[in-house]
């Protein structure tokens, strides 16, 4: 008995991902979102306590996955290290979809957040936030874009570029949504803590 194994390869390729990862260097740049690199000799450690060996798993840095489950009040098998946001974006997306699956995704948006998606072989649909309402998400219209083929429901919290805050109420209403339609919501929050002085809770809590 023989068994016929066919490998599914993707050329896909997102033209923003590859611009950012090729730009020329810049003295000043004022696009880029990351955390620049830093010299180790202007650190006051010894490479000696940079050593990690031993301590991580498949899953990351044990101490930084239990110091992420601690801050995010999420159980540590649940939390996973990834190298950015963009490639814990791609994650969820990867172990959430199958290729010609819906994904919906807020209108304006950061560029990687559907980019990732298609390179999971997703069709993305989108759904307005509209300057005219503060870029505000309507349930409504988030109702209205599902599909039958819809996964995946994505959005920012802060928004992302506009820095609007999503309600409570409206997360919540958006949750039921993703449930009655047997999808599910990913909230990126990674500007979320930009509320220095009045915290607001993770959508996970």
């Amino acid at each position: 008995m023989t068994q016929n194994i066919i490998y599914r390869h993707t050329h896909a390729q997102s033209p923003y991902l590859v611009w950012v990862k090729t730009q020329p260097h810049a003295k000043y740049n004022l696009a880029t979102s990351g955390v620049m690199n830093y010299p180790l000799a202007e650190l006051p450690v010894r490479l000696e306590d940079l050593e990690i060996s031993g301590q991580t798993s498949g899953y990351g840095y044990a101490p930084l996955q239990e110091s992420l489950a601690r801050h995010t009040k999420a159980p540590k098998e649940c939390v996973v290290a990834a190298i950015g946001t963009s490639m814990a974006n791609y994650l969820a997306y990867a172990g959430t979809l199958e290729p010609g699956d819906d994904v919906l995704v807020e209108h304006p948006a950061y560029e990687p957040m559907f980019e990732a998606a298609k390179l999971a072989g997703a069709n993305v649909v989108r759904f307005r936030r509209r300057f005219e309402n503060g870029f505000a998400i309507d349930a409504a219209d988030v109702e209205c874009a599902i599909t039958p083929k819809t996964r995946l429901i994505v959005l920012t919290n802060l928004h992302n570029p506009s820095g609007a805050l999503v309600p409570t109420e409206t997360l919540r209403a958006i949750g039921k949504i993703a449930e009655r339609n047997g999808a599910r919501a990913m909230v990126d929050e990674v500007y979320l803590e930009m509320f220095f002085d009045d915290p607001v809770p993770s959508t996970l809590v």
